[in-house]
């Protein structure tokens, strides 16, 4: 028997083995991997769901400064989207100020002040507020200032490196210089740092008060040059896109990772239908070789019958030489998948977070295979009713 079957089943096993081993090892990175998008391991670099947009600067910007701010129909446009969640407004100082350590006047540093609504600050908002009487401004301040000091401010001017918690021990004081010249100092003390803002916060309604007395004029509400945007993880492909229909830009660098998160979840999806179709193609071409095998071999099928094999031995014996080829490729799909997936896991672990590695492969094996042995059982099932109906000849004596 092995001489009548094995030569004709060598080559297509062989080629469909090595096909369905690549479909196999696609669908378990694939499946893997798919399996992490639903729970946002792919935002754990995006979890902080707020966008600082502002427009892009042209040439026209510089005849018409007024081109650089938001007008409400355009916040209102934006508020529409779907995916969008909230939308405020980030007010800016209309006054120069400046400042420094209190008893270190001479070391000091020209700044603008920032102010958004409490609701969108990525720190503890307890004591985030001011009031005319208050002696002291809270104030929040970005970590890249902070690292920007310890590493380039201080040791150009031999000064020690800060701490966030020394840091928030110094007496500030922040100089407000208004219409007439005139410096008004006001005492200051780090709140928080926050890396979501590059910028120098202080409670709203301190700088509504400040623009309003030191300016002269109520422009604060109107001349909106940025907007903090709460965007939803799962879905940010409207806002997104409106960005770019617009020529919006967004200053926290949160667009880059929305893209190349759409960009992994189309490769992993591209990729796990390829993988599919490659193993349905390997399937397929497997049962049409069993069944291109017994035509070829029909006299010779005919001849082991008179020789005493049954049709259910002859059947099981020639799926069984297919059998063994699709365990040997499942197989080694299985472990040269785990052992990727595990290296790769290892070399891109500092970036992402991926739990529970071994459960999500057995149950993506386990998966894989339920579906194997279905399919399987589904062509023998198949595959013995053709034979029956092409050899319908009584059986004889089981060897």
């Amino acid at each position: 028997m092995d001489k009548v079957f094995k030569k004709g089943m060598r080559l297509p096993l062989a080629f469909s083995s090595l096909s369905l081993f690549i479909g196999a090892f696609l669908c378990i990175v694939s499946f893997f991997f798919f399996s992490f998008i639903d729970s946002s391991v792919f935002f754990s670099k995006a979890k902080d769901k707020y966008y600082v947009v502002s427009k892009e600067v042209s040439l026209i910007h510089t005849f018409n400064k007024n081109q650089s701010y938001f007008s409400d129909r355009e916040i209102s446009d934006i508020k529409k989207l779907n995916g969008v969640n909230s939308v405020s407004k980030i007010y800016t100082s209309e006054f120069p100020c400046r400042i420094h350590i209190s008893g270190a006047a001479n070391l000091y540093s020209e700044i603008f002040l920032e102010a958004i609504d409490n609701e969108f600050l990525s720190v503890d908002t307890i004591d985030f507020e001011w009031a005319p009487e208050q002696k002291t401004i809270p104030v929040v301040v970005s970590k890249e200032l902070l690292h920007l000091y310890n590493y380039s401010f201080s040791k150009a001017n031999n000064l020690p490196i800060l701490t966030k918690g020394t840091a928030k021990l110094l007496p500030l004081t922040i100089e407000i210089i208004d219409n007439m010249r005139n410096i008004k100092p006001f005492k200051a003390k780090i709140h928080d740092f926050s890396d979501r803002y590059l910028s120098i916060l202080v409670p709203l309604d301190f700088l509504l008060w400040a623009n309003n007395t030191y300016t002269g004029k109520n422009i604060s509400r109107s001349n909106i040059s940025k907007i903090i945007v709460e965007v939803a993880l799962n879905d940010p492909s409207p806002f997104i896109n409106h960005l770019d229909t617009n020529k919006y830009v967004v200053q926290n660098n949160k667009v880059g990772i929305s893209e190349n998160i759409r960009l992994v979840n189309f490769a992993i999806i591209l990729f796990l239908f390829i993988g599919i179709a490659i193993v349905v193609v390997s399937f397929f071409f497997i049962f049409l070789s069993n069944l291109l095998l017994i035509e070829k071999e029909e006299k010779n099928i005919f001849k082991l019958q008179l020789l005493g094999y049954s049709l259910n031995f002859i059947r099981f014996y020639i799926f069984q030489q297919s059998i063994i080829a699709i365990t040997i490729a499942l197989l080694g799909s299985f472990i040269l998948g785990a052992l990727g997936i595990v290296h790769l896991t290892e070399y891109i672990g500092s970036f992402f977070d991926f739990d529970n590695i071994k459960t999500r492969l057995f149950i993506v094996a386990l998966s894989i295979t339920v579906i194997s042995v279905g399919v399987i059982f589904y062509s023998s099932q198949i595959f013995s009713n053709r034979m029956k109906k092409k050899f319908n000849i009584k059986s004889g004596v089981e060897n």
